[in-house]
């Protein structure tokens, strides 16, 4: 209900006073008092608590005002094309479809990056972590044809997943194509979640984590590192740890999503080494988004890049290692390396999952490869 109001608002005065004065406007902030009555109203209206709930709403208008108007002014040349906004007959399902596109809402959207043997693989995903995602919220997406995954896409039907068929193609242009498909098919999630099929992930600690971080703005989350063969201090993000779009970033990621898609086809200069997640990464610098640092408050991180044990073990060589020259510093390995408050993933797990208990994080010796 607040949402349909501020776009009420905002699709009203653009009709009124013209496109691009309306444009100049929002982008200006200069319709943001406005709004936050209008968002204040609404959110008091659905809370049934009247004036007592004004004062919330206000602080949490300034943030959604700034997004929505962000998101509106990018998206009023194409409004300004569609009937019923030139006849202004803005009925409550057009507010709502747009306004879908611009309040993020519902569960986080997980997806899981598969290949050959999603009998084996895939199913280890849906037995396990894949069992604490809400209904319909699980993705996976598959470079086998459609003929031979039958019998497992019943299975993921029976636990409210949906299996996608991509066909046979370079693993960069894999995990750029399914960035795409889920930004159009499912574009009002909160947050995006991208895993791989050995991927670990603990679903409840991570949506803890989400919980504190406002979804409209463009965060980029997951084990972060610098790229070795950088000329300067270039982050990526491991994507066998997992990683997180929230919906403002993938937002931005489809605006420039053709330019990397063509630069990832004809391996530019820049743009052939690396897989998927490094593509991924720099597609977003493009967008003007960098990876966050992830760590917790003493600095352990949340998304790790290998299995529990290896880094319990801290088996990872001598300080000039490449993975601790990469590594933010300090870096936290051995006994104290993972919180089990804070721990949101472990990579290299397949065949561990159903038999991993964390905490203590004691894989059963009989559970084996």
């Amino acid at each position: 209900r607040a949402c349909r109001s501020v776009v009420k608002v905002v699709l009203d005065k653009a009709h009124h006073i013209g496109l691009a004065a309306a444009t100049e406007h929002l982008a200006q902030g200069l319709d943001s008092s406005h709004m936050c009555i209008a968002f204040s109203s609404a959110t008091s209206a659905g809370t049934g608590e009247g004036k007592a709930d004004t004062g919330e709403a206000s602080e949490a208008c300034d943030a959604v005002v700034t997004d929505l108007a962000e998101a509106v002014a990018r998206k009023l040349p194409k409004l300004a094309s569609n009937a019923s906004w030139k006849d202004a007959t803005h009925t409550e399902s057009d507010l709502w479809l747009w306004c879908r596109g611009w309040c993020p809402s519902g569960p986080p959207l997980y997806w899981v990056l598969t290949a050959r043997g999603l009998e084996r693989r895939a199913k280890e995903v849906l037995d396990s972590w894949g069992r604490e995602v809400r209904w319909g919220s699980l993705h996976l997406f598959s470079n086998n044809r459609a003929s031979e995954d039958v019998a497992f896409e019943r299975i993921a039907q029976d636990r409210g997943a949906l299996v996608v068929h991509q066909g046979r193609r370079d693993i960069r242009l894999r995990e750029l194509m399914a960035w795409r498909y889920i930004h159009d098919e499912l574009p009002a999630r909160a947050w995006y979640v991208k895993a791989d099929d050995d991927t670990l992930l603990f679903v409840r600690n991570l949506e803890d984590y989400l919980s504190t971080l406002e979804p409209a703005y463009p965060h980029f989350l997951g084990r972060r590192f610098l790229l070795p063969d950088s000329a300067y201090r270039e982050w990526s993000i491991s994507g066998g740890a997992g990683y997180v779009l929230s919906h403002g970033a993938l937002s931005a990621f489809r605006e420039v999503w053709d330019t990397c898609f063509e630069a990832v086809s004809r391996n530019s200069p820049g743009w052939a080494s690396g897989g998927g997640d490094t593509a991924v990464a720099r597609c977003l610098r493009i967008a003007g988004i960098e990876p966050s640092d992830t760590r917790d408050e003493f600095r352990r991180h949340r998304f790790h890049v290998f299995s529990q044990q290896m880094h319990q073990a801290d088996n990872f060589g001598p300080e000039d290692s490449w993975y601790r020259r990469v590594s933010e510093q300090p870096l936290r390995e051995g006994e104290d390396c993972c919180s089990a408050d804070t721990t949101v993933s472990f990579h290299y797990m397949s065949g561990h999952m159903l038999n991993f208990r964390w905490p203590p994080g004691q894989i059963d010796p009989s559970d084996s490869e």
